[in-house]
């Protein structure tokens, strides 16, 4: 594993690699993109990735409704109580937006820790620009969670150029910085590189955090 890098505004340094946990969905019902998977096998790939090298999970509360927040979190504590964790492991979680407004971010917060059985945050994304709510009252909540110390940087996911150049400009109308934008990004699919995505991730120093890769 490379050495570790920052990411974007922030104090945080996220090894190259990160463990995308969307396969740890389990969905009680209805359909779901993975396999239903166990607690030993999430606990093997958390183990192996981060013996590997990775410093860092990324999850979602849509992810199974919660489910992939509380293997980590169970197995997280697992690896703790038998000291297999040789050091700090961060979360990137995501709020989801789609026909919700901003008054749901402090609502959810409190499950979203409980589940990663965490006191904060290390990275709290928008998953989707697609809330009922403006982007500043989004960000207005998020800024506030900062505040209060829930989450520690701020992260938006599937935003545009534009969208990052006025999520970022938001924030620091609260003293803040957007650290990051997830998107796809992969060597056949390399729209960031033309949609001016990556353009404006390097002008304002937001890391790009490519998800399929």
């Amino acid at each position: 594993m490379q050495e570790l890098r920052l990411l974007g505004h922030s104090n945080l340094y996220f090894s190259p690699l990160g463990l995308g946990t969307w396969q740890f969905s389990n969905k009680d019902k209805g359909r779901t993109w993975w396999r239903k998977i166990d607690d030993q096998t999430v606990y093997d790939i958390i183990k192996v990735s981060l013996d590997g090298g990775i410093n860092w999970l990324d999850t979602a509360e849509v992810y199974g409704r919660g489910n992939s927040e509380k293997f980590i979190g169970r197995n997280l504590q697992r690896l703790g109580s038998k000291e297999a964790l040789g050091s700090r492991v961060y979360i990137a979680d995501k709020w989801f937006p789609l026909l919700r407004s901003a008054d749901t971010i402090p609502e959810t917060i409190k499950t979203r820790l409980d589940y990663l059985q965490r006191d904060s945050i290390d990275l709290y994304q928008i998953h989707q620009p697609t809330s009922l709510s403006s982007l500043y009252r989004q960000l207005r909540e998020l800024a506030k969670l900062h505040e209060m110390g829930f989450i520690n940087t701020i992260g938006v996911s599937n935003f545009t150029a534009r969208q990052m150049e006025k999520a970022d400009d938001i924030l620091q109308r609260f003293g803040l910085r957007l650290s990051s934008n997830q998107v796809k990004y992969n060597l056949l699919h390399r729209k960031p590189e033309k949609n001016g995505v990556l353009e404006l991730a390097k002008e304002r120093g937001i890391s790009i955090i490519a998800y399929s890769p």
